[in-house]
């Protein structure tokens, strides 16, 4: 899981590797791909669902922004992943050379969402009706909330002990002990 831009240093970059193996073909998917003003920026599912706008395209019924439990842009990441490996034995095949392949979660996440550009206006419009979960999530550690100045933040605590940390550096030590959260 190390960044082409930083592999120099443990020898498992690109220059490196084809050197030693040829025809090695192997596939990158950094977050937000190896080069340009993101790459350096933290990630997580939620992050590069809400920078490609998956999380604005699943409001709810209230219009707020849905907490996405699934994570599709690796969904998308996988399906161009899967294209560009075929596609890389094919060249491979070809002219006998392997190759360094990248796929960023970013791009995933972008191509999941081409068939919503297709026009949709023959698409009948679903009644908006209220849902009885919501749309924030069901897990308060776990989910969407709205900050004091009206945006949104997604909140991942998925392990005990990020919720443990996240309540002390708040100051509610207090909460640790309810049991519904």
């Amino acid at each position: 899981d190390v960044p082409q831009h930083q592999a120099h240093a443990t020898g498992i970059d690109d220059e490196t590797l084809r050197r030693e193996h040829p025809r090695l073909l192997y596939l990158a998917m950094p977050p937000y791909g190896e080069h340009g003003p993101l790459v350096d920026r933290p990630a997580s599912p939620q992050l590069l669902h809400a920078a490609s706008g998956v999380t604005e395209g699943q409001e709810t019924y209230s219009g707020d922004p849905a907490c996405v439990v699934l994570p599709l842009g690796a969904y998308g990441t996988s399906l161009l992943a899967a294209v560009a490996l075929a596609a890389g034995l094919r060249a491979r095949m070809r002219w006998g050379i392997g190759q360094m392949l990248e796929v960023s979660g970013l791009a995933g996440s972008l191509a999941l969402q081409l068939g919503s550009q297709i026009a949709t206006h023959d698409i009948p419009v679903r009644a908006k009706q209220p849902s009885s979960r919501g749309g924030r999530g069901n897990s308060p550690p776990y989910r969407m909330y709205a900050g004091s100045d009206g945006r949104f933040f997604y909140l991942g605590c998925a392990t005990t002990d990020f919720y443990i940390k996240m309540m002390t550096a708040i100051g509610r030590q207090d909460l640790l002990a309810d049991e519904r959260l």
